[in-house]
């Protein structure tokens, strides 16, 4: 239950974490936060999420960019960085792919 209400509290969180970001970019790179956020709740469910940040945006071809989420969990006093690398359209908004790496401290 402590672990439900945990990821229920984040993903009602993660799109007031850029508040002080302009508006536009907040609402260009939160759709993608949250499906990196789901990702790494599914591949890693009995990690604990400890912590999220935006990590910037690079060109990734024709019309595509690739936004970078980093997330830290941990499982029995282990810690993960998890990178999520969310690749999409700015054209239509589209998800053109998703890439997980893991790297343990």
């Amino acid at each position: 239950m402590r672990r439900f209400l945990s990821i229920v509290i984040l993903l009602s969180v993660l799109p007031l974490a850029s508040w002080n970001h302009a508006g536009a970019q907040q609402t260009d790179y939160a759709k993608y936060g949250r499906m990196a956020t789901a990702i790494v709740i599914e591949d890693y469910p009995s990690e604990e999420l400890k912590d999220y940040e935006y990590k910037g945006r690079t060109p990734a071809g024709d019309d595509q960019v690739a936004d970078y989420f980093k997330f830290t969990v941990s499982e029995n006093g282990k810690t993960s960085y998890i990178l999520v690398r969310v690749t999409h359209s700015l054209k239509n908004e589209k998800l053109v792919g998703l890439t997980v790496s893991e790297t343990v401290k």
